[in-house]
């Protein structure tokens, strides 16, 4: 198709053409302007450690000189309100830069090489953020930092997160009912506390299992009894009366619903079908259509670019208002200090040792290079605390530092910043079975199963925005049966905005090194790609000269008679 035309090549060769060009040059004046734009190149990383630096130390001295701040919350919020409009201004590009980059990325591939880039793509999610899991489970299980803690905790039974009710919430979500609504909800199973007065027939089958006998209850889920005629203090399951009049019942009823919230993935999944019907338009309809998106798309990008320089203003702020919010840093991070430890120990072996391993065998080429070359964006990341916020950056890094093509950016990043999770992954896998240490409950290896298997699925369906990882380890506490209340999740919630910026960093990092070994991988796809476009380029300007000699009266034929 002519829309392919251009849209894979990067302007690496005009980059290294200036630099030839720079460093050819033995002037004074020409030196100096070679050091200005490195200086320039790394002057938004600087301003970002800056302003990390600066938030650390305004959060700590609001914190030591004006005690009574944090007790009220009109003035964090005050403190915060600058770093809010940052995460406003990225939020608001999401949605376009999602799709406008999946669309023209996907339709300036062929179908075969989109499918096999979609191939590579999820299989390194899927082996990476289990192994995230794997790494976590077994530190956890080593380390076994619930055992440490000053104090043990004895939670109550709270609401049960079914993890069947996500599966099927993740399905719902991949297809939309109403795109345009997508963009504003998202499908959420919601459970209904009712309390009721009355008398039920239960029965103890050999399983252990209650069931409500009377046909009122048959759908509803009952999870407590306050009151009974029984006596002794015992669980409903070592209950063996036939019949059991029960007079306070807690049910739960289940209801689908929509939530204020982007559906990222009904977006993508969309985005991505779009993009595929378009590349495979051979017509003037299919070229208009791509020209428009990918217009469109530079002009997000641009936008982006403007939006990103107030990120070091914006991240000052949102730490400082964190660390003020603190009830006591010092004893929250004494008594969670193992806790905290096995996790950023788990993040750093995985972002910084597993990782780069297997780009290392895949690439051949050394993959703290390409960290390094991501720094705006893993700082961001850590400032934020949102790959989907981080996502502009993430691609300008690849594009314009690493020198990834384009055509696997433009696909990469945008499904990874939705469901490649691998430190939200292996933070989950810590937290719970923390948690149930803490709680006094002992795993047995089918729930350890439990653990990596569910801790998988829920990172793949955890939100690119700040503490999603927090909302979607719900689902791994109910599946291995601890109770998923505010009192049990209160006993990390104290650190986890900090562990939530070291595990969107990895996340990132997680996606950057894929993009690069998915490029490797299909290093052929994009040859054959560029020999195509080259032979199209070819093609055109023989039938330009063609047309031009006929319109001239040129006749060759004619000609090699008179000679």
């Amino acid at each position: 198709m002519d829309h392919l035309e251009e849209n894979g090549e990067t302007n690496k060769d005009n980059y290294e053409a200036d630099d030839e060009t720079a460093s050819g040059c033995g002037s004074r004046k020409c030196r100096g302007s070679v050091h200005w734009r490195r200086f320039r190149s790394n002057l938004f990383l600087v301003l970002l450690l800056i302003g990390i630096a600066a938030g650390i130390g305004m959060g700590m001295g609001i914190r030591q000189n004006h005690p009574e701040f944090k007790a009220n919350k009109r003035y964090v919020a005050y403190l915060e309100f600058p770093g809010r409009l940052l995460l406003r201004m990225l939020k608001m590009c999401i949605i376009p830069l999602v799709f406008f980059s999946l669309v023209s990325g996907m339709a300036s591939l062929p179908s075969t090489t989109a499918g096999k880039l979609g191939g590579y793509a999820i299989l390194y999610y899927m082996i990476t953020t289990f192994m995230a899991v794997l790494l976590g489970i077994t530190l956890v299980a080593t380390i076994k930092p619930g055992l440490k803690a000053k104090q043990q905790y004895e939670g109550e039974t709270g609401t049960i997160v079914q993890p069947v009710d996500a599966l099927l919430d993740l399905i719902r979500n991949l297809l939309p009912d109403n795109i345009i609504g997508a963009c504003l909800f998202q499908t959420k199973t919601v459970y209904d506390k009712e309390n009721r007065m009355m008398t039920v027939n239960m029965t103890n089958d050999t399983t252990g299992d209650l069931y409500l006998a009377n046909n009122e209850a048959e759908s509803q889920l009952l999870l407590l009894t306050v009151n009974s005629e029984c006596t002794e203090n015992h669980s409903l399951t070592e209950v063996n009366a036939p019949e059991l009049r029960v007079t306070h019942v807690e049910i739960v009823n289940f209801r689908t619903s929509s939530v204020r919230g982007t559906n990222i993935l009904g977006i993508v999944l969309f985005s991505i079908l779009l993009g595929v019907i378009i590349g495979r338009m051979n017509d003037a309809t299919g070229d208009l259509l791509f020209r428009v998106f990918d217009g469109l798309q530079v002009c997000i990008i641009k936008i982006i670019k403007i939006f990103i320089w107030y990120t070091p203003v914006g991240v000052m702020f949102l730490v400082a208002g964190k660390l003020v919010k603190m009830k006591d840093v010092g004893d929250e991070w004494t008594t969670l200090g193992w806790y905290i430890m096995t996790v950023l120990v788990g993040l750093a072996i995985h972002g910084f040792v597993v990782l780069p391993i297997i780009y290392a065998l895949f690439t051949r080429k050394n993959p703290f290079m390409l960290i390094i070359h991501m720094g705006k964006a893993l700082f961001t990341a850590l400032g934020t605390a949102s790959s989907s916020a981080t996502m502009p950056l993430t691609l300008n890094c690849l594009e314009e530092n690493a020198k990834v093509d384009r055509r696997v950016t433009r696909f990469m990043i945008p499904v990874g910043a939705t469901i490649n999770m691998d430190g939200t992954a292996l933070y989950e896998a810590v937290a719970s079975i923390y948690l149930a240490q803490r709680l006094g409950h002992h795993l047995n290896a089918g729930q350890y199963v439990t653990v990596s298997l569910t801790a998988t699925a829920a990172a793949i369906g955890a939100a690119g925005v700040p503490e999603a990882g927090l909302v979607t380890m719900l689902i791994v506490l109910t599946a291995i049966g601890l109770p998923a209340t505010d009192e049990t999740l209160g006993l990390i919630l104290a650190v986890d905005w900090f562990l939530d910026r070291c595990r969107t960093m990895i996340n990132v990092l997680g996606d950057s090194l894929g993009t690069g070994i998915v490029e490797k991988l299909a290093t052929k796809e994009l040859d054959q790609m560029d020999k195509a476009q080259t032979s199209r380029r070819g093609n055109a300007r023989a039938e330009y000269t063609n047309k031009a000699f006929s319109y001239s009266g040129y006749d060759e034929e004619s000609d090699k008679t008179r000679l």
